[in-house]
């Protein structure tokens, strides 16, 4: 299961699995910021060219095939490349994956981020209505201040603004508090943005030099 804690080392999948796809199994697998950096290989009856270009079309593609009946050499040699981490072919995907997973994450914090700032932004608009609300009432209480005869009309309606104009200040602050908070946010976003296009763009350079030993390996 893909909620479970901890992921294993690798991953050995059968492209036409009873309840599942093989192929969409390892899209579930790249779309979980965990599991994603699993190496996995692919096992077949039926290689076809489709399955093969489908499997390679994946945002990794597996470490390896296997053509079934498996053999015990086969896996072996397959596993042991994993195992020892040094092969061209497993360094390549290595970077792919971890490049993968980077994205998910920062994907994910992106993502928190800017619904904190929704939020935030929709407590400023709040606020601001209560504000203007707050405002007209002080108005309201001036212009009927200035209307009263009675002395003690007028203290009752002067304590009466002294708590809304009290209310209004203490408003404004968090309005300041609110504003700052988003500020600090969009600040978090912005760092975030640029630490997210360096690692990747660092990443990527690995990536191309990983494919040159691949294909010079191959060649």
């Amino acid at each position: 299961s893909l909620d479970s804690e901890s992921s294993p080392a690798a991953v050995l999948s059968d492209i036409n699995l009873p309840d599942l796809n093989g192929l969409e199994f390892m899209r579930r697998l790249q779309a979980h910021p965990e599991w994603c950096v699993v190496p996995a290989v692919l096992m077949t009856s039926d290689p076809t060219r489709d399955q093969l270009l489908l499997a390679r079309k994946l945002r990794v593609p597996p470490e390896g095939f296997l053509v079934k009946p498996v053999t015990l050499s086969a896996l072996e040699e397959i596993l042991q490349g994993i195992i020892s981490r040094t092969s061209p072919i497993y360094v390549l995907r290595h970077l792919q994956r971890q490049r993968l997973s980077h994205e998910l994450r920062a994907r994910s914090k992106d993502r928190d981020l800017g619904s904190q700032i929704q939020e935030v932004v929709k407590s400023l608009e709040e606020a601001a209505k209560e504000r203007d609300m707050l405002e007209k009432e002080v108005e309201t209480a001036r212009v009927a201040l200035d209307g009263l005869g009675s002395a003690e009309q007028k203290a009752n309606l002067n304590m009466t603004m002294e708590e809304l104009m009290k209310d209004e200040h203490r408003l404004r602050a968090r309005l300041r508090e609110l504003q700052d908070h988003r500020a600090d946010l969009q600040a978090q976003r912005k760092k975030l943005v640029g630490e997210i296009d360096r690692a990747l763009k660092l990443l990527d350079a690995q990536i191309r030099t990983a494919e040159d030993v691949v294909r010079h390996r191959i060649a």
